[in-house]
């Protein structure tokens, strides 16, 4: 989670701009893991926000524009999310947004 975390930071706030931190490895407790996923989900929501068509293909990062770069994270991000599915499939845990769907 904390890889998550950091990456989407990382991601969005340069797409916003302002490269940011949210330091989410050096977190031990799931309360704060918590609230730098919260942070980092904050900063995407605000690039996803900021995108225009007239800034959509201008350069971020990594070689990528700035609508390359919110399209990689969010691929990145349900990368991950698999890896988390079946890592707590494996400890007996149903994933939150799988669970109630029923079979």
């Amino acid at each position: 989670m904390a890889h998550i975390a950091d990456t989407q930071a990382l991601m969005c706030s340069n797409v916003l701009g302002t490269p940011k931190s949210v330091d989410a490895a050096a977190k031990k407790s799931k309360a704060d893991l918590v609230a730098a996923m919260k942070d980092s989900s904050a900063m995407c929501d605000a690039a996803f926000d900021s995108l225009t068509d007239a800034n959509a293909a201008q350069s971020a990062m990594m070689g990528h524009t700035k609508l390359g770069l919110l399209q990689y994270n969010s691929q990145h991000s349900a990368e991950e999310y698999g890896y988390g599915s079946i890592y707590l499939r494996l400890k007996g845990i149903v994933p939150p947004s799988t669970a109630g769907r029923g079979r």
